[in-house]
């Protein structure tokens, strides 16, 4: 378990790091369908509709075809003339009827808008005012990089009988104008609202659309290289498809402004944004896309579950002290030479540095403190752990050699378990910890400083010959190798 354990965490690891690293692969931001997320629809009054670079699909980016029964006003808040010279200035232009006892205008008005220079143009629609009704229409259209140009004509209905007249109005800065049925063409300036108003002029207009509503623009088909939402006049992304200058524009279809909706229907292929944040395909339509990347991630992902399964289960490489060949792997069931260490309690410190360090070569030291498990009989476990024993180092010192009790049958365990070893084995290790008398037990042995600065060295050295003496166990040493 001691072993399989750190393997199976770092197995597992990879495992969960491949996920992760799949997910990010599979939903990282890159261009894919945009269709999902139709419609793309803006709240009135609190969010506007950006169009980067728009382009009408067929004529004027937006064509109003008048209606009877309707009353137009037109306000620019700065703007020019297209055949008059001058400096800009705000423009309004009404129609209306102020007969006594009329019951609609015979105006029909017709509007054409589009932009001078497209390809540098960001187009922004929006409802500013009063957001809808059924009795008032009102649409902000504001151009950056490019003056917006809307030319239009109000005719008399003549579908509209008994009616005296069509009354329009154009009002340059202070000067007001009488306008009779020709076109008017106004340049209006970047970073200016272009704002329209559509409103019946009876209690009873006679409009088309949802909810017997007039579109005043409806059914727009418009190219754009971005369509974003955000708040009015702010900076954040609350959702945005984009493209770049080297792949197809977004298509924007059946855009309707100018009722209780403003929306739009998207599609195309580009990225996607929502809440400022990148938003990656779904996996069906990732693996819809290319089936051969998608291939290649199932193969890396079979290799890294193949990988880890091997990496867990396979022959245990054992780490090898200095001075040692693969081959001389030696027979433990928990890894590394068994090596006891008898002392007293009052060295513990001592012996838990020693501990330590033997572990970090390939020896596995006992330590009753450590080894010895709760409600267990310690004189019962400390002979099991003798009786297991590959080596007995035994920790001397100055209170070691005078101390009585426990430390003193420890250590005649230790030496009957020493006399069932054959004579040149090296079992039994005195090691002392400071300078002290050798018991007379232990004098015939050679024993070990381990405060001189070779102690360790000659200590590692001793073990080391001890795992020699016990040899190789059976395909232990194969496993090492492979």
């Amino acid at each position: 378990m001691s072993y399989f354990a750190p393997r199976a965490a770092v197995a597992a690891t990879c495992v969960v790091l491949a996920g992760f690293a799949d997910h990010w692969f599979v939903r990282r931001p890159e261009p894919h369908s945009v269709a999902e997320f139709s419609p793309f629809p803006a709240k009135l009054g609190s969010e506007e509709i950006i169009l980067m670079r728009p382009v009408s699909v067929n004529g004027p980016l937006f064509t109003h075809d008048g209606a009877p029964n309707e009353v137009v006003e037109i306000f620019f808040d700065r703007a020019s003339l297209a055949d008059e010279s001058g400096a800009p200035q705000s423009i309004a232009y009404m129609t209306g009827d102020d007969s006594p006892g009329a019951k609609g205008s015979p105006c029909r008005t017709t509007l054409h808008a589009s932009l001078e220079h497209a390809e540098a143009a960001e187009l922004r629609l929006f409802q500013d005012g009063l957001a809808g009704g059924v009795h008032r229409r009102e649409i902000s259209i504001k151009p950056f990089g490019s003056p917006l140009l809307v030319d239009f004509v109000t005719m008399g209905d003549p579908s509209l009988p008994n009616q005296p007249g069509c009354n329009k109005l154009l009002q340059i800065g202070d000067s007001e104008r009488t306008v009779r049925q020709h076109l008017v063409k106004v340049r209006a300036e970047p970073g200016f609202a272009v704002r329209l108003k559509f409103m019946p002029a009876s209690g009873s207009p006679n409009w088309d659309g949802p909810s017997g509503l007039f579109e005043p623009f409806q059914a727009i088909s418009l190219k754009a290289q971005s369509v974003r939402i955000s708040p009015i006049n702010s900076p954040q992304i609350l959702r945005m498809v984009r493209t770049a200058n080297s792949r197809a524009p977004i298509d924007v279809g059946n855009l309707l402004i100018g009722t209780d909706l403003l929306q739009g229907v998207i599609s195309g292929v580009g990225w996607v944004t929502i809440d400022n944040a990148a938003v990656g395909p779904t996996f069906n339509e990732w693996i819809s896309g290319s089936y051969a990347r998608a291939a290649a991630v199932a193969f890396v992902n079979l290799l890294v579950l193949v990988g880890a399964a091997a990496f867990v289960f396979r022959g245990r490489r054992l780490k090898l002290p200095a001075g040692t060949t693969p081959g001389e792997i030696f027979a433990n069931p928990s890894g590394g030479l068994r090596v006891f260490l008898c002392h007293c309690s009052e060295d513990k410190p001592t012996v838990r540095d020693l501990c330590k360090r033997l572990q970090t070569e390939a020896f596995q030291p006992w330590l009753d403190e450590r080894d010895i498990l709760p409600a267990r009989h310690w004189d019962e476990e400390i002979k099991e752990a003798l009786a297991q024993s590959d080596a007995i180092v035994i920790c001397l010192s100055k209170l070691f050699v005078r101390k009585e009790g426990f430390v003193q049958r420890e250590l005649r365990y230790a030496l009957e378990r020493a006399e069932e070893k054959p004579d040149d084995a090296i079992f039994l290790i005195p090691v002392r910890l400071e300078q002290c008398d050798i018991p007379q037990k232990l004098r015939g042995l050679q024993y070990i400083d381990l405060f001189a600065p070779d102690g360790y060295t000659k200590l590692a050295s001793a073990l080391r010959a001890r795992m020699r003496q016990l040899g190789p166990a059976p395909g232990v040493s194969e496993a090492a190798e492979a």
